[in-house]
């Protein structure tokens, strides 16, 4: 006998099965049906918002550039610029400010301005010479502008150079035997006693900025009188400061003292942006 005689068949099965395999077909056709129709709408959405972001990119590409920081401009409508400018920003389509100081460029964090400044040829601040964000006491800082007013130095590049030396630490002494807020060698301290007529203490930080700021004249005089200005001027003094007039003169520019003081004025810059 035939083995595929013994094989359940369509025909061999009673009516309860039938209807049980009917029943099963008829759902597996409804399954399709709905999975194509879901299939069918997802591929609609998709390609709705394929093309609505594709619109939105080229009307905000087309859109003028005097429209798009419109609301740039209102917010910064009442900034008054470093430049003495009160208007509403005229240029708003550059970058983002540059500081530059010499051949170094510095980024101020908090407060934009449209305009390069150049620290190289800045004065003194004429406004309140207290800031709270350097960590000096008032009294000091007021001090101290008030000597680079009467020496005729920079504000803000004597901080700098304090900033360097000492880190505001009016007790810093270091293997070479330099104090204090300005780090004056020790050989110097019993002549700048008696030229300034004050005592030889030069942790006292009063005392101390009344050396450092004396010496720093003076190197600003010395090169000054040799016919240099603006950048060169610094980095001789700077330079000189550093490594002493005759190490100067026989070494060149101490370029890695020149880049630390590039990066201290950053600091001092940015703590009067705040």
């Amino acid at each position: 006998m035939n083995k595929e005689s013994f094989l359940p068949t369509y025909e061999n099965l009673g009516e309860k099965y039938k209807r049980v395999l009917h029943q099963k077909q008829r759902i597996g056709k409804i399954y399709y049906r709905r999975r194509r129709v879901a299939l069918s709408l997802l591929s609609v959405i998709t390609f709705g918002l394929v093309f609505s972001c594709v619109s939105l990119y080229k009307s905000y590409a087309s859109e003028p550039q005097s429209k798009k920081v419109t609301a740039q401009t209102k917010n910064l409508k009442h900034i008054k610029h470093v430049t003495g400018q009160t208007s509403a920003v005229k240029n708003l389509t550059a970058t983002t400010p540059q500081v530059q100081f010499n051949n170094l460029v510095y980024h101020p964090v908090d407060k934009p301005t449209t305009k390069t400044i150049h620290l190289g040829k800045a004065k003194p601040s004429n406004q309140s010479t207290y800031n709270p964000h350097i960590p000096m006491p008032k009294a000091q800082q007021e001090y101290l502008y008030k000597l680079c007013k009467k020496r005729g130095l920079d504000y803000k590049k004597t901080l700098a150079l304090i900033h360097h030396e000492s880190r505001f630490n009016p007790n810093e002494l270091n293997s070479t035997n330099d104090y204090g807020l300005f780090q004056i060698n020790q050989k110097n301290h019993l002549h700048l006693a008696k030229v300034l007529h004050t005592d030889n203490s030069a942790f006292n930080p009063y005392i101390n900025i009344n050396w450092g700021t004396y010496m720093l004249s003076n190197l600003y005089k010395t090169w000054g009188s040799k016919g240099l200005t603006g950048a060169k001027l610094d980095k001789a003094v700077w330079s000189s400061y550093n490594e002493g007039i005759e190490g100067y003169r026989h070494n060149g520019e101490a370029t890695r003292y020149i880049t630390q003081m590039g990066e201290s004025i950053s600091f001092i810059n940015h703590c009067f942006y705040l």
